[in-house]
Protein backbone atom coordinates (compact mmCIF):
# COMPACT_ATOMS: atom_id res chain seq x y z
CA UNK A 1 0.00 0.00 0.00
CA UNK A 2 1.15 3.55 -0.99
CA UNK A 3 1.08 6.47 1.20
CA UNK A 4 1.22 8.64 -1.23
CA UNK A 5 -2.43 7.13 -2.31
CA UNK A 6 -4.08 7.28 0.71
CA UNK A 7 -6.12 10.60 1.22
CA UNK A 8 -6.71 11.68 5.02
CA UNK A 9 -10.51 11.51 5.65
CA UNK A 10 -10.59 14.89 8.23
CA UNK A 11 -14.24 15.46 8.92
CA UNK A 12 -15.62 18.87 7.82
CA UNK A 13 -16.12 21.00 10.32
CA UNK A 14 -18.83 24.07 9.80
CA UNK A 15 -18.64 27.77 11.45
CA UNK A 16 -21.40 27.99 12.90
CA UNK A 17 -21.06 31.69 13.10
CA UNK A 18 -20.13 32.37 9.08
CA UNK A 19 -23.60 30.34 8.72
CA UNK A 20 -25.14 32.91 11.36
CA UNK A 21 -23.81 35.96 9.94
CA UNK A 22 -24.80 35.12 6.55
CA UNK A 23 -28.29 34.20 7.74
CA UNK A 24 -28.42 37.86 9.39
CA UNK A 25 -26.74 39.60 6.54
CA UNK A 26 -29.61 37.68 4.22
CA UNK A 27 -32.42 39.12 6.49
CA UNK A 28 -30.51 42.98 6.49
CA UNK A 29 -30.57 42.95 2.94
CA UNK A 30 -34.31 41.98 3.09
CA UNK A 31 -34.66 45.09 5.33
CA UNK A 32 -33.36 47.28 2.16
CA UNK A 33 -36.86 48.91 0.45
CA UNK A 34 -37.81 48.57 -3.25
CA UNK A 35 -35.41 51.53 -4.39
CA UNK A 36 -32.39 50.39 -2.71
CA UNK A 37 -32.77 47.12 -4.12
CA UNK A 38 -33.13 48.69 -7.93
CA UNK A 39 -29.48 50.66 -7.13
CA UNK A 40 -27.90 47.44 -6.02
CA UNK A 41 -29.06 45.59 -9.23
CA UNK A 42 -28.51 48.72 -11.92
CA UNK A 43 -24.72 48.88 -10.15
CA UNK A 44 -24.05 44.85 -10.20
CA UNK A 45 -25.40 45.47 -13.65
CA UNK A 46 -22.53 46.51 -14.86
CA UNK A 47 -19.87 44.61 -16.44
CA UNK A 48 -17.15 46.39 -14.47
CA UNK A 49 -18.99 46.56 -10.89
CA UNK A 50 -19.31 43.34 -8.21
CA UNK A 51 -19.01 45.12 -4.82
CA UNK A 52 -22.13 46.17 -3.14
CA UNK A 53 -21.52 49.27 -0.81
CA UNK A 54 -23.17 48.92 2.88
CA UNK A 55 -22.86 51.92 5.13
CA UNK A 56 -21.77 50.38 8.27
CA UNK A 57 -23.86 52.35 10.66
CA UNK A 58 -27.02 51.52 8.93
CA UNK A 59 -26.02 47.54 9.38
CA UNK A 60 -24.97 48.11 13.40
CA UNK A 61 -29.05 50.07 13.86
CA UNK A 62 -29.81 46.86 12.23
CA UNK A 63 -28.31 44.49 14.67
CA UNK A 64 -25.51 45.68 16.77
CA UNK A 65 -24.34 42.55 17.45
CA UNK A 66 -23.58 41.60 14.27
CA UNK A 67 -21.97 44.76 13.49
CA UNK A 68 -19.67 44.02 16.07
CA UNK A 69 -18.97 40.33 15.04
CA UNK A 70 -17.91 41.70 11.49
CA UNK A 71 -15.87 43.91 12.74
CA UNK A 72 -13.87 41.69 14.83
CA UNK A 73 -13.88 38.56 12.28
CA UNK A 74 -14.05 40.39 8.98
CA UNK A 75 -11.84 38.46 7.05
CA UNK A 76 -13.09 35.16 8.24
CA UNK A 77 -16.63 36.28 7.62
CA UNK A 78 -15.95 37.64 4.13
CA UNK A 79 -16.98 35.22 1.98
CA UNK A 80 -19.83 33.91 4.01
CA UNK A 81 -21.44 37.42 3.28
CA UNK A 82 -20.73 37.66 -0.33
CA UNK A 83 -22.73 34.19 -0.04
CA UNK A 84 -25.74 35.62 1.64
CA UNK A 85 -25.54 38.36 -0.83
CA UNK A 86 -25.28 36.22 -4.06
CA UNK A 87 -28.13 33.90 -2.07
CA UNK A 88 -30.14 37.17 -1.57
CA UNK A 89 -30.51 38.02 -5.76
CA UNK A 90 -31.20 34.64 -6.25
CA UNK A 91 -34.03 34.83 -4.01
CA UNK A 92 -35.29 38.23 -4.53
CA UNK A 93 -34.87 39.04 -8.28
CA UNK A 94 -37.72 38.10 -9.51
CA UNK A 95 -39.75 39.81 -6.90
CA UNK A 96 -37.71 43.48 -8.01
CA UNK A 97 -39.15 45.61 -10.57
CA UNK A 98 -36.70 45.86 -13.30
CA UNK A 99 -37.35 45.98 -16.97
CA UNK A 100 -37.04 42.37 -18.35
CA UNK A 101 -34.28 42.75 -20.44
CA UNK A 102 -32.25 44.07 -17.50
CA UNK A 103 -33.41 41.42 -15.60
CA UNK A 104 -32.64 38.63 -17.71
CA UNK A 105 -28.87 40.38 -18.54
CA UNK A 106 -28.45 40.08 -14.80
CA UNK A 107 -29.56 36.88 -13.99
CA UNK A 108 -27.25 35.85 -16.54
CA UNK A 109 -24.05 37.98 -15.88
CA UNK A 110 -24.48 38.21 -12.35
CA UNK A 111 -25.88 34.97 -10.86
CA UNK A 112 -23.71 32.52 -12.94
CA UNK A 113 -20.49 34.16 -13.41
CA UNK A 114 -19.78 36.92 -11.48
CA UNK A 115 -17.90 36.78 -7.56
CA UNK A 116 -19.83 39.26 -5.81
CA UNK A 117 -18.51 41.11 -2.48
CA UNK A 118 -19.51 43.36 -0.13
CA UNK A 119 -17.95 46.38 1.09
CA UNK A 120 -18.40 48.81 3.73
CA UNK A 121 -18.66 52.41 4.21
CA UNK A 122 -18.86 54.69 7.05
CA UNK A 123 -16.82 52.32 9.81
CA UNK A 124 -16.09 53.78 13.24
CA UNK A 125 -13.41 52.46 14.51
CA UNK A 126 -10.01 54.66 12.98
CA UNK A 127 -6.53 53.77 13.83
CA UNK A 128 -4.21 56.19 12.11
CA UNK A 129 -1.62 54.44 9.60
CA UNK A 130 1.49 54.63 12.37
CA UNK A 131 -0.80 52.95 15.01
CA UNK A 132 -1.26 49.61 13.23
CA UNK A 133 0.34 46.73 13.83
CA UNK A 134 -0.73 42.52 13.96
CA UNK A 135 -3.43 42.87 16.58
CA UNK A 136 -5.89 44.82 13.95
CA UNK A 137 -5.86 41.93 11.22
CA UNK A 138 -8.71 40.11 10.04
CA UNK A 139 -10.50 43.19 11.36
CA UNK A 140 -12.63 45.63 9.58
CA UNK A 141 -10.94 49.34 10.60
CA UNK A 142 -10.89 52.72 8.65
CA UNK A 143 -7.03 53.61 7.98
CA UNK A 144 -6.58 56.88 8.34
CA UNK A 145 -2.41 58.76 7.44
CA UNK A 146 -0.75 60.24 4.98
CA UNK A 147 1.73 58.44 2.54
CA UNK A 148 4.87 60.54 1.48
CA UNK A 149 6.83 59.26 -1.38
CA UNK A 150 10.39 58.55 -0.23
CA UNK A 151 12.03 58.20 -3.68
CA UNK A 152 12.19 60.38 -6.37
CA UNK A 153 9.57 60.00 -9.35
CA UNK A 154 10.98 58.48 -12.58
CA UNK A 155 9.53 59.27 -15.57
CA UNK A 156 8.01 56.65 -16.98
CA UNK A 157 7.76 57.71 -19.95
CA UNK A 158 10.72 58.52 -22.13
CA UNK A 159 9.58 59.03 -25.66
CA UNK A 160 6.58 58.54 -27.70
CA UNK A 161 4.73 59.62 -31.13
CA UNK A 162 1.26 60.45 -31.43
CA UNK A 163 -1.18 60.25 -34.49
CA UNK A 164 -3.91 63.22 -34.25
CA UNK A 165 -7.01 61.15 -35.38
CA UNK A 166 -8.42 63.75 -37.28
CA UNK A 167 -5.65 64.76 -39.94
CA UNK A 168 -3.83 61.62 -39.16
CA UNK A 169 -0.04 63.36 -39.00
Amino acid sequence: MDIAQQVPQHPRVRDVLADQCQRLFFEYLESFDENEKKTMVDELSQPQRSTVLINYRHLSNFNDRLSRVIQDEYYRLLPSLSRGLKQFFREHIPKIDIEAEKLERFKRTVLNDKELYVAFSDVQMRYKLRNLNTSKMGMLIRITGQVIRTYPVHPELVSATFICSDCQM
